[in-house]
């Protein structure tokens, strides 16, 4: 009898692990599901907010481009707003990887070959059709309607533009100590100019105002030349910089 009681709890046990075994599947298969609705509307917010801008696009555009009902998109988020903070989020952790391992080549060169780099891989990735460059400074630091998913947007998006403007600090900061930079030029203002001025100019080619065929890549940098160094490489020429002898 005792062996039976055994037996009989070893597969109840046994039962119950299953259950619980195939409800922790089901929840994982669930969460799986949600995920993927939801990086689909993201993918789709990225198209269309790219394209046309966020307040150009409705909800109904929307879900329809995530080729979802509106009902099941609001299931997901609870309004388009949020929907931005969200893709927000997502671009600019995309945005500042691929800076990165875009500078990554040239983190042994000299400060001021690090911040013609950084202006030109800036200029490139602002002027050209990469959607989440677009999202992050197309309309979202326009828009002031004053409630919380307004300002957290533009706290994303000031995050980004930190972030950005940190890297050029960094190389100036760089240059000053190893003699490329001239050692008045302030850090962080001119890190703040020199991103304001690419981004500016790629606001302008995107709303069709300039030729991205212009020279205005190279203007940028030959400034930034002539105004950041120093006084050692102006002497030897700025064919001493590897940077410079690409322009």
């Amino acid at each position: 009898m005792a062996t039976q009681r055994i037996a009989e709890n070893g597969l109840g046990k046994a039962g119950t692990s299953k259950r619980a075994a195939n409800a922790s599947t089901a929840h994982a298969e669930r969460r799986n599901g949600t995920t993927a609705v939801r990086e689909n509307i993201l993918d789709a917010a990225l198209r269309l907010f790219a394209r046309q801008g966020f307040s150009g696009t409705t909800s109904s555009a929307l879900a329809r481009e995530a080729g979802i009902a509106e009902a099941t998109m609001f299931r997901h988020f609870r309004s388009k707003d949020e929907i931005l903070l969200a893709l927000l989020r997502k671009v600019k952790g995309s945005l500042l990887y691929r800076v990165e391992c875009s500078l990554a080549p040239f983190a042994e060169g000299s400060g001021l070959d690090r911040v013609l780099t950084a202006v030109g891989v800036y200029y490139e990735l602002a002027s050209s059709p990469l959607p989440e460059f677009s999202v992050l400074f197309r309309d979202v630091l326009t828009r002031r309607q004053g409630n919380g998913i307004e300002e957290a947007a533009r706290l994303e998006v000031r995050d980004a533009y930190d972030a950005l403007s940190s890297l050029l600090e960094k190389a100036l900061d760089a240059g000053k100590l190893d003699g490329s930079i001239r050692a008045d030029v302030p850090g962080r203002e001119s890190a703040g100019m020199l991103l304001g001025a690419v981004v500016g100019m790629a606001r302008a080619v995107h709303f069709g105002f300039v030729d991205k065929a212009s020279r205005m890549e190279n203007i940028l940098r030959e400034f930034c030349l002539s105004a950041l160094a120093s006084r050692a490489l102006e002497r030897t020429g700025p064919e001493s910089s590897s940077t410079a002898r690409m322009l």
